[in-house]
C-alpha cells in the first residue's frame, strides 16, 4: 500500500509543528544561560544545542525543497529564543501553499555523509515535522530536569484549541 500525505495534511502538520516549537521556545526563552547550556550528556546535550539542530533541520530540509542551499544557522542567543525561528513557519506554510499535488511527488535528493538518496517532496516535508516532533521530546526531558518542564504538546490539544473549544486541563504559564 502506498499511500501518501497531501497538501492538506502537510498543512495541518505545519500549523501543529509551529504551535508546538513556539510552546518550546516560550518555556526555553524563561532559562538562564547556565540552564540553556547546561550539558546533559546525551542527544545534541544542551537545550540551545537542540533548539539549533532542530531549526538547522527545518531550514535544511525545507530548502532541500526549495531547490536552494542550505547555510547554516546561528545558536539562538538568550535574549531572542523566544523568537529563535523567525519567518521560517511562515516561509514553510507559504511554500506548502504553492504545491500542487503533483510537485509533492517530485523527487529531492538529499545527501546523508557519502550517501545519497531520493525521496518525494512530501517526505522530506515530513521529515521536517517529525524530526522537530523526537527533539520537542528530548527538550521535555531536559527542560523538567531544569525545573522548566513543558506544557502538554499533544497534537489534541492544539486541535481542541484551533477549533475554538476551550481547552479545561490548561495548565499555568502553558
Amino acid at each position: 500500500m502506498n499511500t501518501e500525505l497531501d497538501r492538506d495534511g502537510l498543512l495541518v502538520l505545519c500549523d501543529y509543528n509551529t504551535y508546538a516549537n513556539q510552546k518550546v521556545l516560550d518555556a526555553a526563552s524563561r532559562l538562564d544561560e547556565d540552564q540553556l547550556d547546561h550539558d546533559f550528556k546525551i542527544c545534541r546535550c544542551s537545550v540551545r544545542q537542540t533548539l539549533q539542530h532542530m531549526l538547522e533541520g527545518e531550514v535544511y530540509f525545507l530548502r532541500l525543497c526549495q531547490g536552494e542551499e542550505f547555510k547554516e544557522v546561528p545558536a539562538p542567543e538568550l535574549g531572542n529564543v523566544a523568537d529563535y525561528w523567525g519567518t521560517i513557519p511562515e516561509e514553510t506554510r507559504r511554500f506548502l501553499e504553492k504545491q500542487a499535488e503533483q510537485d509533492l511527488r517530485r523527487e529531492v535528493q538529499v545527501q546523508f555523509g557519502e550517501h545519497g538518496f531520493s525521496f518525494p517532496m512530501w517526505q522530506m516535508m515530513a521529515q521536517v515535522f517529525n524530526h522537530s516532533m523526537i527533539h520537542r521530546g528530548e527538550l521535555s526531558i531536559f527542560m523538567t530536569e531544569l525545573g522548566q518542564p513543558l506544557p502538554d504538546l499533544d497534537i489534541l490539544i492544539h486541535f481542541v484549541k484551533e477549533s475554538g473549544q476551550p481547552w479545561p486541563f490548561e495548565e499555568e504559564g502553558a
